[in-house]
């Protein structure tokens, strides 16, 4: 259904149009999104934002669907696992991403084989995302499949041994050992191994201006790029959402890992007790 048909007849539809406004506006016109999202919030009061953030991943428009998987990652919500699982079938590769993401803060077991099977995207990002997400859901049954992707696809050594330390326990430990071994030195914990530490010293002369470090987040610097990232993570504004999702797909590992983490630093269901000093050293 169009999102303009009977647009004002429930309160789920006019929570929908407003959705996708917001995520029309995200990148053009952040500085309208303070209203919006208030608009948003008051919409949700209305009825089930659940259910509505479910029905958004049918619509026509990816960028609302893409927008709709964040927001079930962000509910963590066990009734968004089965939608979600089904839009790690959508065409459009921005969505299986993201969704891949969204089950992965979910962290329900259901989830595994589906996730299992993305491993095999034919969009690598897609195949990283897949592995990040098994690892926050830290079950051993994959800790076998990684270890497939590990021995065939060099671009997502990194991601797989995060995922194995994330998961933990014997087997995974073993293989991540022998890994190490095989490189003639220790482990390294899981921050040093893709993520890098917080409070990098490149975002020192970045402001705490969402607009500027969205800005930055588009640098040709993947450092600047990194950092941009971590300190809207550290903001937690919901206007750095769209441009945080599009970081998803930045050639540079540790920019897409930031970004992940900086997406689920936002959730706005979540208060934060750290501010941006406590991330980014200026």
């Amino acid at each position: 259904m169009s999102l303009h048909e009977n647009l004002f007849s429930t309160g789920a539809a006019r929570f929908i149009f407003l959705a996708a406004v917001a995520g029309a506006l995200a990148t053009a016109f952040p500085d309208a999104l303070p209203q919006l999202t208030a608009e948003i919030r008051g919409a949700l009061q209305e009825g089930d934002a659940v259910a509505q953030r479910i029905r958004e991943l049918q619509d026509d428009d990816p960028l609302v669907r893409r927008y709709a998987a964040w927001a079930l990652g962000e509910l963590e919500d066990t009734r968004g696992v089965r939608p979600l699982i089904e839009a790690l079938e959508d065409r459009n590769a921005d969505v299986r991403l993201v969704a891949a993401w969204a089950l992965g803060e979910i962290k329900d077991n259901m989830a595994i084989p589906p996730l299992i099977e993305s491993l095999e995207d034919d969009n690598p990002l897609v195949r990283e995302m897949a592995v990040l997400a098994l690892g926050e859901i830290e079950h051993p049954a994959a800790v076998e499949p990684l270890i497939s992707v590990y021995r065939s696809e060099v671009e997502l050594r990194e991601p797989v041994i995060w995922a194995l330390g994330e998961i933990g326990g014997r087997e995974a430990e073993a293989e991540r050992a022998a890994i190490f071994a095989d490189w003639g030195r220790g482990s390294w914990d899981n921050d040093e191994v893709w993520t890098g530490r917080l409070g990098s010293t490149e975002a020192s002369a970045l402001s705490d201006d969402v607009n500027t470090l969205l800005v930055a987040l588009a640098d040709e610097d993947p450092w600047m790029r990194r950092s941009a990232a971590e300190c809207l993570g550290c903001l937690g504004d919901e206007r750095a959402v769209d441009g945080l999702l599009d970081a998803l797909r930045d050639p540079e590992p540790s920019v897409r890992a930031m970004a992940v983490w900086a997406l689920d630093e936002i959730n706005p269901s979540r208060h934060h007790d750290h501010k941006l000093d406590d991330c980014c050293e200026h």
